[in-house]
């Protein structure tokens, strides 16, 4: 039997199909956007807890340093459920849900850097 008309043998035609994923929700790109939004939100979290720790030491209250570790608090939160999506914990379907956590953690941050420097 020819392997070229086997069944197991694909052949890469220049009309073949785009490649099938598992699921829709976890194709390349949005796992790279996943990514992006989770280490954006991680990185600007920590960025805020240094200039409030900067701000707290130099105004010499620990007012400013509280907004910074809720922050981190609340960074360590969207950690947890990339990592319940990614165990299948939380179903595929909720993506939507890290969307929010990340887009609310990223306003966060830019409320809590505006709040530590305008009071």
């Amino acid at each position: 039997m020819d392997p070229e008309k086997s069944a197991l043998v694909s052949s890469s035609e220049v009309g073949a199909p785009a490649p099938l994923y598992h699921d829709k929700t976890d194709t390349p790109t949005i796992r790279r956007f996943l990514i992006l939004l989770v280490v954006a939100s991680v990185l600007l979290a920590l960025v805020t807890m240094g200039l409030c720790a900067y701000q707290g030491s130099n105004q010499k209250s620990a007012f400013y340093i509280l907004p910074g570790v809720a922050l981190i608090t609340f960074a360590q939160l969207h950690v947890v459920v990339v990592y319940w999506l990614r165990k299948n914990i939380i179903p595929q379907e909720c993506h939507w849900f890290m969307y929010m956590v990340g887009f609310s953690s990223i306003l966060e941050s830019v409320i809590t850097i505006i709040m530590t420097f305008t009071v």
